[in-house]
């Protein structure tokens, strides 16, 4: 049973009804096995270039590393759904709830053309992807903390991985379609299942309409429930609350920059002073403080090829600005053989960079043992712009 089906069985909701954050729509909330589902109603149409969206068929061996993820990055970075890699929470009571990243989503599509006599809504997506919850964003917003990044290893992130509760139900309900789902070779029984899949999706949103509160802007297009799902270990009953809040707290773009960097070894200080007009502010705000060699003892030593060695790159970020800096080894990125893993492993350092700001060790990849130099790409900014905006979404009073 969907979040979207348990409500139709639920009485214990609050009715919210509200728009907020463009075209967002906020429908109820109510609780489930110790979570709270806030109901999120948006227009199909502001989703189709993320949750929905259909990948272009391309052959990878066509594209090598780093072509392959800048198409991939610039695809992501297209959506105009206004809660794509953002970090908020609800308030019930003035009691956080689902802060530090103990929040999921799950979505529910309705069939496109489900509604008879279709009609155009004017929807400007730059209006929804610049409404006034993201307004007049600039560098002096982006947050003063510097980046945090939690010391955790592998076998940590993957047991938490596996112990969340919300990814083991997502896994179960997957198990147990895959085997009602027949083989993608038996082309006639496949377009079978999926003509009852969309059959039984209609019936489930024409229920839900009739049952829902439905703002008058959605009635004539298809729409996306939006299930934001957010854990408690105190549920406050529904009845008792008499307060809630959602509370965005910033989000995250992902600029492809493709800078080449030839650097050598050792301690130095390096401006990285290359401009854009959509990133180039960022980059003047990294100062490289050198590039070292990963030896034995060190945290990639037994995962180094032969023939390779690891190296780091030290840097600092000036006034502690959260702005990420992604380094490949420019060999790796420019290969078509991806069977070398190399996953991200930033670091703060208790020490200071040469300016009093924060300083991090990044590890890059592996290059030729005898390079004497190390021939890398800044492949990618990560940058986390603070918006911390409130929204009342129901009150008792109201």
């Amino acid at each position: 049973m969907t979040t979207g089906e348990y409500r139709f069985n639920n009485t214990d909701y609050i009715e919210i009804n509200k728009p907020f954050m463009g075209n967002l729509y906020a429908s109820a909330l109510y609780p489930i096995k110790g979570k709270y589902i806030l109901e999120i109603l948006a227009p199909i149409d502001l989703m189709k270039s993320s949750i929905t969206y259909e990948y272009e068929e391309y052959e990878e061996t066509n594209y090598n590393i780093g072509e392959r993820w800048s198409k991939n990055i610039s695809e992501l970075s297209a959506s105009k759904w206004p809660l794509e890699n953002a970090n908020y929470y609800i308030e019930v009571n003035g009691i956080k709830v689902g802060d530090n990243n103990k929040t999921a989503t799950t979505y529910r599509y309705e069939p496109e053309n489900v509604i008879e006599n279709k009609v155009e809504i004017n929807i400007n997506p730059e209006d929804i992807s610049n409404s006034n919850f993201i307004e007049d964003i600039n560098t002096n917003e982006i947050s003063k903390n510097g980046i945090e990044l939690p010391e955790i290893s592998q076998e940590e992130a993957t047991n938490n991985i596996l112990q969340d509760e919300d990814l083991k139900e997502i896994l179960s309900s997957l198990m147990n379609s895959l085997s009602s789902t027949p083989s993608i070779y038996d082309e006639e029984e496949y377009l079978k299942h999926k003509e009852e899949q969309e059959r039984k999706e209609r019936e489930f949103f024409n229920k839900f309409r009739s049952l829902i509160n439905i703002p008058d802007y959605f009635k004539n297009q298809s729409i996306i429930i939006a299930d934001l799902i957010y854990r408690s270990e105190d549920i406050i009953p529904i009845n008792k609350i008499h307060n809630l809040k959602f509370v965005f707290k910033n989000y995250t773009k992902h600029y492809v920059t493709r800078i080449n960097l030839k650097l050598p070894f050792g301690k130095y200080q390096k401006s990285v002073e290359i401009h854009s007009e959509q990133w180039g502010e960022f980059t003047d705000k990294i100062l490289i403080e050198g590039v070292i060699e990963g030896g034995k003892g060190e945290d990639y030593s037994a995962n180094i090829p032969n023939g390779k060695k690891a190296i780091y790159v030290i840097y600092e970020t000036i006034n502690n600005v959260s702005v990420k800096p992604l380094f490949y080894p420019t060999e790796y990125l420019q290969s078509y053989d991806s069977s070398i893993s190399i996953y991200d492993n930033t670091q703060l350092l208790k020490d200071k960079g040469k300016n009093g700001f924060n300083k991090y060790a990044t590890f890059v990849g592996y290059i030729d043992e005898n390079a004497a130099i190390a021939d890398l790409e800044l492949f990618q900014l990560v940058v986390t712009y603070q918006c911390n905006k409130e929204f009342v979404l129901w009150n008792k009073e109201q």
